[in-house]
């Protein structure tokens, strides 16, 4: 495991956003991922690099505050970790016939030391589990986390190739589209308050969700302990998600671009009050 230490940005807009926490990688990641990289990948988002005024940066900040309330979430069939008895380990740490979801590009990576967790939205299907459990944002700021914008395996399929077996192109895709796009958990926070802000700044009333990598996909090194742990539901009901959802500002797109009689259906059968949900950012930002 290697320890990398924090350090500022250097001479350029993002050193404005400074990032002070250390991060842990496993030995397979951390020689292609330089320890540099953790914190200068942060000026690979557009985000960072736009001057805020006084104002904008308030406005993050209370962002933030309403972020730290939607849970980070895990799905899986494992009862225990449904009822908060049970820590969430690693696929490394699980029995040899325990496979998952990983292959041996993933174990090259080291990717298979790492719980793998969602953030607001859930995989919808039961191929990830049936329970959908829920955990504290504080997870964020550990310095165990990482997050990246998607999973490997949109960038490259996934299959039973070392990392260093892959074809030089294979190799360069996930060089500039997932290496040089890994963030510590504290600076993804900020990064996701100021795109919230970009919308609502272009009169939208919601974030929208349209996957379940809407909001990243959050990764934390070993084991998350029970101590974490909120709540859970049921992958077959994800009504109450929803709802919290937009009573909190998101909504999903593929809600939205449904017919109206569709919208209001689902709206009636979540129980969402769309006047009241539709208000929420505004009333909490002062738009």
């Amino acid at each position: 495991m290697e320890r990398i230490p924090s350090k500022d940005y250097g001479k350029n807009k993002a050193e404005k956003f400074k990032d002070e926490n250390e991060v842990y990688l496993p030995s397979e990641l951390s020689r292609l991922v330089s320890a540099d990289s953790i914190q200068k990948n942060v000026k690979n988002y557009p985000e960072m690099i736009r001057d805020l005024t006084e104002i904008q940066k308030e406005r993050v900040d209370k962002i933030k505050n309403i972020l730290t309330k939607i849970p980070l979430i895990h799905t899986s069939s494992n009862e225990q970790i449904a009822k908060g008895v049970s820590d969430i380990i690693p696929l490394d740490e699980l029995p040899n016939d325990h496979r998952g979801h990983s292959y041996k590009s993933d174990r090259s990576l080291g990717l298979t030391k790492y719980v793998f967790l969602n953030w607001g939205m859930s995989d919808r299907g039961h191929c990830y589990g049936k329970f959908v459990s829920k955990f504290s944002t504080n997870l964020l700021d550990d310095e165990r986390t990482i997050v990246t914008p998607m999973d490997i395996g949109q960038i490259v399929l996934a299959d039973e190739y070392s990392f260093d077996e892959l074809e030089l192109e294979k190799k360069q895709r996930i060089e500039d589209y997932y290496f040089k796009y890994i963030v510590s958990g504290k600076a993804w926070k900020e990064i996701i308050a100021r795109r919230v802000l970009k919308e609502l700044e272009a009169g939208k009333h919601f974030f929208l969700l349209n996957s379940s990598y809407s909001l990243g996909e959050i990764k934390h090194y070993g084991s998350v302990d029970a101590k974490n742990f909120i709540g859970s539901f049921p992958v077959s009901d994800l009504r109450e998600n929803f709802r919290f959802l937009y009573e909190h500002g998101f909504a999903f797109d593929n809600v939205e671009t449904e017919g109206v009689e569709n919208r209001k259906r689902i709206y009636e059968q979540c129980k969402i009050d769309y006047k009241k949900a539709s208000g929420f950012w505004k009333n909490k930002l002062k738009l």
